[in-house]
């Protein structure tokens, strides 16, 4: 009786293996982008080409497999990978005929899996349609970096324009004067200065004195004497 039994066990595990074994499949993965094409089966199945099975529709890209079955399969997939930085477009009309059962993506890349049991002689169809992602100008980055220039240049106008009234407003004139005559010279030293304007050496050096009190001018020793120049 146990003998029996064992031999009863034995027969339906080599039944169970033996139709595992013969389960028949095709795998299909092609990617748009490159037109690579691996293909696995258990049948000598026909090749298959990325080009057949895509059309240019004006700035979009149609998708369009069809495959009538040569055996019986109990395990069908067939897996597209879209170009990089594509986005499906349509998707109530293009996909609603033969929705993926498995939409997935790595960031840059989408990939469509539509999987079942296919029967000899059956047919089946796969759409998808999609186009190239458009660079989209980021106008408010752009805005930003104008306003960001416009404050810097009128920022700097201002202040400029607050100096000169500033100048205008608490120095005497004889400072004036020295100031004039900076913006005149592309370098003025405090000799230049004593000579043009025909001032003593000590009447010079203390205006001077009170243009680096006010913070207007800066002196710089050169050689004898000192370049005098606008702070």
């Amino acid at each position: 009786m146990k003998m029996l039994l064992l031999s009863a066990l034995i027969f339906l595990i080599v039944i169970s293996s033996v139709s595992y074994a013969q389960e028949n499949f095709l795998y299909i993965i092609m990617d748009l982008s490159s037109e690579n094409v691996i293909t696995d089966s258990n049948y000598n199945v026909k090749e298959f080409s990325v080009t057949n099975y895509i059309n240019k529709i004006g700035e979009e890209y149609l998708f369009t497999f069809s495959y009538n079955s040569e055996y019986d399969f109990d395990d069908f997939r067939i897996k597209i990978i879209l170009p990089e930085e594509s986005i499906i477009s349509k998707q109530e009309e293009s996909l609603v005929l033969s929705r993926p059962v498995k939409l997935s993506t790595d960031g840059t890349r989408i990939y469509l899996e539509w999987s079942g049991v296919l029967k000899k002689n059956q047919d089946f169809t796969a759409f998808a349609q999609y186009s190239a992602k458009k660079n989209v100008i980021n106008y408010y980055m752009i805005f930003c970096i104008i306003a960001i220039i416009v404050a810097f240049i009128g920022g700097y106008g201002f202040k400029k324009f607050k100096k000169e009234k500033f100048i205008k407003t608490i120095l005497s004139d004889d400072e004036k004067k020295i100031v004039s005559l900076i913006k005149k010279g592309v370098e003025t030293t405090q000799d230049d200065i004593k000579r043009q304007l025909n001032w003593s050496k000590t009447k010079t050096s203390k205006i001077i004195r009170n243009l680096e009190i006010k913070r207007t001018i800066v002196k710089i020793p050169y050689k004898k004497t000192n370049r005098i120049k606008l702070k």
